[in-house]
């Protein structure tokens, strides 16, 4: 059974993945606030909705979508609870078809596995290899809701602190659609 945290401010006192590190260690030296919470275990997306309750804000997900050559890397970014499917983002950037990367390919881009994909991934992509993808729908939201880069740590972030300085300072171009 899913135990949810009390809601905190401070980085987790370990961290599961290498990326956590990186993540709290921006956080702390562009002074963005934040909270966050811990789980137990990993949560099933039914679970959500308590991670949504105890911080008050929407989770989103974060996939990694790549063309059949695996050449072409999409990080796409949707409110949690919206259908999505990989036809969708071929649709509307009119693209061959993409399908869900390999968990392989998600750690070594990334530096997560599929549960602990966040869009503070694009701290690990300094060659730019990922185009992000950004459903229009999250950027009207005050807050956002993603991991840290673990399966069991999830925050709360302000979107315009995302979309006005982290992504931008990242030198990522998002491109912004309607799924």
């Amino acid at each position: 059974m899913l135990s949810v945290s009390e809601v905190k401010t401070n980085r987790p006192n370990t961290f599961d993945v290498p990326l956590q590190k990186l993540v709290y260690k921006m956080l702390r030296e562009k002074g963005v606030t934040y909270q966050r919470v811990e789980t137990n275990v990993t949560p099933a997306v039914q679970e959500y909705p308590l991670l949504e309750a105890a911080l008050q804000v929407k989770m989103m997900q974060t996939l990694l979508l790549c063309d059949r050559q695996q050449n072409d890397f999409y990080l796409v970014i949707t409110p949690q609870e919206k259908p999505f499917t990989p036809e969708d983002l071929s649709a509307e950037l009119r693209l061959s078809p993409v399908t869900m990367a390999p968990v392989k390919l998600l750690q070594s881009l990334l530096g997560t596995d599929t549960a602990g994909a966040t869009i503070l991934s694009l701290l690990l992509d300094t060659e730019k290899h990922v185009q992000l993808v950004i459903d229009r729908e999250v950027i009207q939201a005050e807050y956002f809701g993603c991991t840290d880069g673990s399966s069991t740590n999830f925050l709360k972030l302000s979107t315009e602190w995302l979309t006005g300085e982290f992504i931008p300072g990242m030198g990522h171009d998002p491109l912004y659609v309607n799924f």
